[in-house]
């Protein structure tokens, strides 16, 4: 494990072992675990195969949607995770929806589609520092909200300070280059994520409960993560690619809550079903207790079979991947999921 990315883990258990309103189930965790290890001794299933079977995502050595150097490749990843956040919809609201090839997408799919449709069209210099630095408000809107859209994306001001900040940042100690910034942490997805989190403030994803400070980096990490599944069979390697955790979002834990891995106090489940405000206390709980629940899955599936390597990583794209397919078939419409804004995730 990674000594940076060990506060995440370190913190979640402080978490989870003090939570008032949330607990994460042995027996779900086993059963989870089970069928988890199941699907992973009878595929080839991998992060590669999960990023490169998604229509969406920038491929090395292939051109989709006109994506095709590493440094573009990188550029994408990086733009698409400074503004991965908060795109859920409120009952009533419709929601932001991109028509794309024929298809419809909404979501991250959405924020995916956006980016390409806008390359396709002859807007590549999106992926640059020039454009990043100095995006307004209209420019970002028309870029994520085109005519073929429908529905509002929710905090659009803050995806802009969020771009601005990514083109300062890159500019000034990057030379522009996402690439570069890749290059500079040695193989090393850990000392990414580190670095990441100390150069672009809008990635420092941290809290406090009960008076200790709890970390996450969802984006950061899951941008080493994006580009890790991208290019680390490819035009890079890596050499600590189980260093990551499960990126603690709104969806993941929302499909451990429907199986039964994590459990809510009654008050809990009542507030999230009316959708009211809950505390951070509760949010804290809810996404240190969902990081704590899939290094418990992990831990599990290669105790049971050490010779399967398994990482926190490829478990959050299984169940967030789960989680899309279950939402698709309306199976989650009634399962509570906490509503939180924030840039965070």
């Amino acid at each position: 494990m990674s000594p940076f990315l060990d506060r995440v883990r370190t913190s979640a258990e402080f978490v989870r072992s003090r939570a008032k309103h949330v607990s994460v189930c042995p027996s779900a965790v086993t059963e989870l675990a089970s069928r988890m290890r199941s699907t992973l001794e009878t595929t080839d299933i991998s992060v590669h195969k999960i990023w490169n079977d998604c229509p969406l995502n920038p491929v090395w050595g292939e051109s989709r949607a006109g994506i095709e150097s590493v440094e573009d490749i990188c550029f994408w990843i990086f733009c698409i995770d400074c503004i991965n956040f908060s795109f859920w919809h409120n009952e009533g609201e419709e929601r932001w929806t991109i028509w794309y090839k024929d298809k419809q997408y909404t979501g991250y799919f959405a924020l995916c589609a956006a980016f390409n449709q806008a390359v396709e069209n002859g807007s590549k210099d999106i992926l640059s520092t020039t454009f990043l630095k100095c995006v307004s408000e209209p420019q970002l809107k028309f870029l994520l909200m085109p005519q073929n859209s429908q529905g509002v994306i929710p905090l659009l001001s803050e995806r802009v300070l969020c771009l601005r900040e990514a083109g300062r940042v890159l500019e000034e100690y990057f030379g522009g280059s996402v690439f570069r910034l890749v290059l500079e942490c040695d193989g090393s997805l850990e000392n990414l994520v580190q670095k990441v989190v100390e150069y672009f403030p809008s990635f420092r994803d941290e809290a406090i409960y009960q008076k200790q400070k709890v970390f996450f980096y969802k984006r950061a990490q899951i941008f080493a993560a994006d580009i890790f599944a991208c290019l680390g069979q490819s035009a890079l390697s890596f050499k600590d690619p189980d260093c990551l955790t499960m990126f603690a979002d709104y969806r993941v834990p929302q499909i451990l809550y429907k199986w039964g891995v994590l459990k809510y106090s009654n008050t809990l489940v009542s507030q999230l079903l009316q959708q009211l405000e809950i505390e951070q206390e509760q949010e804290v709980e809810i996404r240190a207790c969902s990081i704590a629940a899939v290094e418990m899955i992990r831990n599990e599936i290669q105790q049971s079979n050490p010779e399967l390597f398994v990482t926190s990583q490829l478990i959050d794209y299984l169940l967030w991947n789960e989680a899309m397919t279950v939402k698709s078939c309306g199976q989650l419409d009634n399962i509570p999921f906490h509503r939180v804004r924030t840039i965070f995730y």
